[in-house]
């Protein structure tokens, strides 16, 4: 009995379950999912592919629900993609349990060709950390970049709206139905990713999100990128299992480094810790590709550090923003009246516009004198800073080095401190520091990791440690 190859899938999807591993030996078998369609009980266990519960559902060949799924579709003008389609994405073939339908709102980009970077971190995100997602999103899809997250609230919104106010196409991978309301706050801005780039979702219409979907989701927003942000990140943190996924599938991972102490911070810090790569500026994430893609990336301008256009925080705290301006960063930066507007960059960042590496400090108006001035010693020559179309890596070097300086200390978090306090002298074990401090040992292993990553200790030979 022959069947519509499309028809055959969502039934087979029906059959197996979400975010079946079985679908990739599915894939390899001539006829595909229609030839399981018509295999009998019999060959269906000479296959050797399927469970007994699944060859128990896989007998049954009825086919209404998954008529009832193609008719919703049709009602709400979704697309169905399999991987029998020519728009099925070739990079999630490849990966753990390839999703057997897609279900798209929107255009479905050819995402083989595109320099598709996943931006992800936790829902509750500080305002520093939107500010760095937004800033982030919007200059690399500028430069050309696709922006993919997961359309939750807190950094993939954050991410979203940076490539919309770049006027550029971005992607959301939802954990639930298309249609289903979830985080209602945000259905304003699912309208605006359909109608400039595209919803997708593995889940048919009306399918509630779960614990489960949104972990399975994630595995397909590490597939269709070419590389993985995290932006913000806690301990434990989802954000973390989607860069595992994004490793175990050979793709380039990074991270924003955090602040010290704090416990959204941690998870990103530990990700550098364990190598991947630091991101202070678009050009950290695009040097990776543009060997691969030069047709689609255009590169100058953004080795300019993040922020630094933009302005700061007014809700950070004040000795931190008086650190960051000492780097160049903060309000100043954009022109009276610009920095609350709609696109973070507007008139910064123009397609193909280099843009200075440092912000020119405002020289004070010279006031008239009655007398001529008395002369004033020499003033210590100012560090060149580097141009915008040399190496990213002097760039970012140099900025590591300003923002772990000794006389920044105050940037770090109380406990942070404590424990930098407590190493003075000779190099301790952890378990003698933890002591010192009255921390845990977990807690005092997790700041040390930090404190090491951003330059104030280092871990020696017998596990001590020592401040530098």
């Amino acid at each position: 009995m022959k069947q519509d190859s499309t028809l055959s899938w969502v039934w087979l999807q029906g059959c197996l379950g979400y975010a079946s591993p079985v679908v990739n030996r599915v894939v390899s078998l001539e006829g595909q999912a229609e030839r399981i369609y018509n295999a009998g009980e019999q060959e269906l266990t000479e296959l050797e592919i399927f469970s007994a519960k699944q060859i128990k559902r896989l007998v049954d060949k009825s086919t209404t629900a998954a008529e009832k799924i193609l008719g919703e579709c049709r009602d709400l003008g979704l697309s169905v993609i399999t991987p029998e389609s020519s728009l099925y994405p070739e990079r999630l073939r490849n990966i753990y349990a390839s999703p057997a339908v897609l279900y798209v709102s929107g255009k479905m980009p050819a995402f083989d060709d595109e320099v598709a970077i996943a931006m992800v971190g936790t829902r509750r995100a500080t305002r520093y950390g939107r500010m760095l997602a937004l800033e982030l999103a919007e200059r690399l899809a500028r430069a050309g970049a696709l922006i993919v997250s997961g359309g939750a609230p807190g950094i993939d919104t954050a991410s979203h709206m940076g490539a919309l106010n770049a006027e550029c196409r971005t992607v959301a991978v939802l954990g639930c139905g298309i249609n289903f309301p979830y985080n209602t706050e945000g259905l304003e801005l699912r309208e605006r990713i359909r109608k400039n780039g595209a919803l997708i979702s593995e889940y048919a219409p009306g399918t509630r999100p779960s614990r489960l979907t949104f972990p399975q989701r994630n595995r397909i927003i590490a597939g269709l990128s070419a590389g993985l942000v995290v932006v913000e990140a806690g301990m434990g943190s989802g954000s973390l299992i989607t860069a595992d996924m994004a490793l175990e599938q050979s793709k380039e991972v990074f991270a924003v480094p955090g602040r010290l102490g704090e416990a959204h911070a941690a998870g990103v810090n530990k990700m550098l810790f364990d190598g991947a790569h630091a991101v202070l500026c678009p050009y950290d994430v695009l040097r990776e590709f543009v060997h691969m893609y030069p047709h689609r990336l255009d590169i100058r301008g953004t080795n300019t550090p993040l922020l630094q256009l933009t302005g700061w925080s007014s809700d950070l705290p004040e000795n931190e923003r008086r650190a960051m301006k000492k780097m160049g960063y903060g309000p100043g930066c954009l022109p009276d009246g610009e920095e609350d507007t709609p696109s973070l960059l507007k008139g910064k960042i123009a397609s193909g516009a280099a843009v200075p590496t440092q912000a020119a400090p405002e020289q004070p108006k010279p006031k008239p004198a009655a007398k001529k001035p008395e002369p004033t010693a020499p003033q210590p020559r100012q560090k060149e800073t580097a141009k915008p179309d040399e190496e990213g890596e002097r760039l970012v070097d140099e900025l590591f080095v300003q923002f772990t300086a000794p006389e920044d200390e105050e940037l770090l978090s109380e406990k942070a401190k404590v424990l930098l306090a407590a190493m003075e002298g000779d190099a301790l074990l952890a378990d003698q520091i933890a002591i010192r401090c009255g921390f845990g040992i977990d807690e005092t292993l997790m700041i040390l990791t930090e404190l090491e990553l951003l330059g104030y200790a280092e871990a020696g030979a017998g596990g001590l440690y020592r401040r530098i």
